[in-house]
Formats: structure tokens, sequence, C-alpha cells
């Protein structure tokens, strides 16, 4: 991850690592996603969804430490049109956190990391439109979840230390922030994330990202036909 000045210098600020795997979750299917970053805080993120649909199953966080504790663990698990949940820190016992989730604003990704990823299973075209939930921790009623609209607004080649490539550019729009996404048109991995926002350091926060190895959810999008009742086909519109 990168802090952009107005300058346009780069000074990176964190990195991080995303490993997607398949699992197994009370006897489902699934796929899971471990990601951490680190820079002044670790944050480790565990996500389950289903293997088919990729609807959210549970997810476990923590961050440390977070703001006046030491440590922060929320863990989620979703339920048709509910999420239920435990948070603790440190010095807490915790407390149990039930929200609803309407049906009419997803489909729900569990997670605002999830969505790079999320696109390698969408065949992006010109003029492409989508629209999503993105999931909070949810502790609070203000962070239970936020809408995303998404569309693809052009084709650019861009240079980043993985090599140079053929992108699909998305503009994401939540709140007072922008998004823009440059997913790569061969296989669908998000190359490069540039978030802006009154709120960071610099205005601008740009993440890169560099594939080791083959993405399982790139295969699936390939070998899997998308159901009428997919998570997949509610994103598209």
């Amino acid at each position: 991850m990168h802090a952009l000045s107005n300058t346009g210098r780069s000074r990176t600020t964190s990195r991080g690592v995303v490993d997607i795997a398949a699992a197994t979750y009370d006897g489902r299917q699934a796929w899971r996603l471990a990601q951490s970053w680190t820079d002044s805080t670790v944050e480790l993120d565990t996500i389950f969804v289903e293997r088919d649909n990729l609807r959210p199953i549970g997810r476990v966080s923590r961050v440390r430490p977070y703001l006046r504790y030491a440590e922060i663990v929320v863990r989620q698990q979703f339920a048709e049109d509910s999420e239920l949940g435990w948070m603790h820190t440190d010095r807490t016992f915790g407390r149990a956190v039930r929200r609803r989730l309407p049906p009419e604003s997803g489909p729900y990704l569990p997670s605002e990391a999830l969505a790079p990823f999320f696109l390698e299973t969408v065949d992006l075209v010109a003029g492409w439109r989508g629209t999503l939930s993105i999931v909070g921790w949810a502790v609070v009623q203000n962070d239970v979840y936020f809408l995303v609209a998404l569309r693809v607004v052009g084709e650019e080649r861009i240079t980043v230390p993985g090599g140079a490539f053929d992108c699909w550019r998305i503009a994401i729009a939540s709140g007072n922030a922008s998004v823009d996404f440059w997913v790569r048109k061969s296989d669908g991995l998000c190359v490069r994330t540039r978030k802006r926002s009154r709120s960071l350091p610099g205005g601008v926060e740009e993440v890169v990202y560099v594939r080791l190895v083959p993405s399982p959810l790139c295969r699936q999008r390939a070998a899997t036909p998308v159901s009428k009742n997919s998570q997949r086909d509610a994103f598209i519109s």
C-alpha cells in the first residue's frame, strides 16, 4: 500500500498478503481467504464464502493495537438476512452483535478487501455496471454495511511492479470516497486500486497487487456456469 502526495510522490505505508484456498465450513464447500496487513498496526482477516455462489458464511477479524486496546477481535456469521457476531478486546469480555441485512441491499461482501478478488468472477465488458453492499464489523449501527456502485469507465494499459498490462478501469463510488480499480483483461486480476478521500494522508491511497500463484476464483469463472440465483448474477446489472 502506498500514500501518494499532491506532487505524485509515492511512499510505501504497509504490505499485505492474501491467500485463497478451497475449504469446508460446517460441512459446506467454501473458499477461504486469509489476509494480513502490516504497518503501524497488524490486521488479520479470515473470510469464508460459499464456493459456488460466493455468499458470505463467516469472518474473523483481528487488529492490534486498536485505539486504546492492545487487540480487538470481531467474529461474524452470516445466515439468510442476518449477521450474528461477537466482539471483544483485551480489556473487555465483549458483547454480542446482531444485525439485519436487507435482501434488497444485496449482494453482500463480508469485507472491503474481498472486492478486488470478487471481480475475478465477473466477465467485464465496456459499459458494465454493478452494485453491491460491503459489510462492516457491524458492532455499531453506522458500520453495518454500505452500498457501492461500480462501472467500467474505460480501458488503459498501466505499468506496475509486476509488468505492463491491458486493463479495464472501474470507478467505484461510496459515500465521500471514490476508488478506481484497474482489472487485468487476461485473467480478471485487480492489479491496482487507488482511493481518494479527504480523510487520507495526502488524499490518495494506492494498493498494488502482485499474483504469486493462479487464483482459484479465476478458474471458477472459466469452469463454472453462473446460476440465476448466484451472488455473482445479482452483482451484474
